[in-house]
This record gives C-alpha cells, structure tokens and sequence, in this order.
C-alpha cells in the first residue's frame, strides 16, 4: 500500500515537472480551451436525468390516471 502512495506522489510530482517544462504558450492554450470533459460529464447527468423523469411520467404517473 506504500508503493501505491508512493507511486501516486511520484505521478503528481512528474506532472508538475511537466507543468514546469510547458512554453508559456502551451499553457494559455490550455487554460483557454474550454472545458470539453465537464460539458461531457453535464450531459450525462443531464441525459439521465431526463431518462429518469420519462420513465417517472410515462411509467409510473400516467398508468395510475
């Protein structure tokens, strides 16, 4: 369990090495994309959602009249 500390500190670390390395225009490029995963991630819940409230309205409301 040790190792796996260790070896999450050791990927965080690189990372920020990484970061470190990065010409100043790669990083405005990042901070300027927009957020492409967490569009993703809102349209899954969101889709989910609506598929829960169908299922609600359609399954279980309009049987019951």
């Amino acid at each position: 369990m040790v190792y796996y500390k260790n070896r999450v500190l050791f990927i965080i670390i690189k990372r920020e090495d990484e970061m470190d390395k990065m010409s100043e225009e790669d990083r405005k490029r990042i901070l300027e994309s927009p957020p492409i995963g967490t569009f993703a991630l809102m349209s899954l819940v969101i889709g989910g959602m609506v598929v829960a409230w169908l299922f609600l309205y359609y399954g279980v409301f309009l049987p019951r009249g």
